[in-house]
């Protein structure tokens, strides 16, 4: 796949209509579902860093953070598995979704099982931080004030 790989608009109303959270229904929904699936694919297609995508999908943090959400939840597994009708669009899934499972395999300790059971073995807690060490062999100084300015 080549850089300027986007959704067709034939592939996006067959993909639009299986997503979740339309304008329509109630509760939270996406204000670019399009834009944001075009941005995964810009990554997975190029390889680009996420602090490297294009200005034109919007704040790489953004869609970064949102697909971490997809991945863990199985959401792109789930759209592979779709019965989607267009073979480049199910390909792009596909890809996407094996992607996913790579992130997941190689950031273990941040999302999904992983995350899970790091926590359970100890490994996830957050540590606490030190007190400061005092120094002793340093004695404590008075400053006098006329030395302050």
């Amino acid at each position: 796949m080549n850089r300027n790989v986007k959704l067709q608009d034939s592939q996006w109303h067959e993909l639009e209509a299986i997503l979740l959270g339309h304008p329509t229904q109630p509760g939270i929904h996406a204000k670019n579902n399009r834009l944001f699936i075009d941005a995964i694919l810009c990554v997975v297609s190029t390889g680009v860093l996420w602090s490297h995508l294009p200005m034109e999908f919007g704040n790489w943090r953004t869609a970064y953070m949102r697909f971490r959400r997809w991945t863990a939840s199985g959401f792109w597994q789930y759209l592979a598995r779709s019965s989607i009708q267009d073979r480049t669009l199910h390909l792009m899934l596909e890809r996407v979704a094996n992607y996913g499972d790579q992130y997941l395999q190689m950031r273990p300790g941040t999302m999904g099982k992983g995350r899970i059971e790091s926590v359970k073995n100890g490994r996830g807690k957050s540590k606490k931080k030190k007190p400061p060490i005092y120094n002793a062999s340093i004695p404590d100084m008075p400053i006098e004030p006329a030395k302050l300015a």
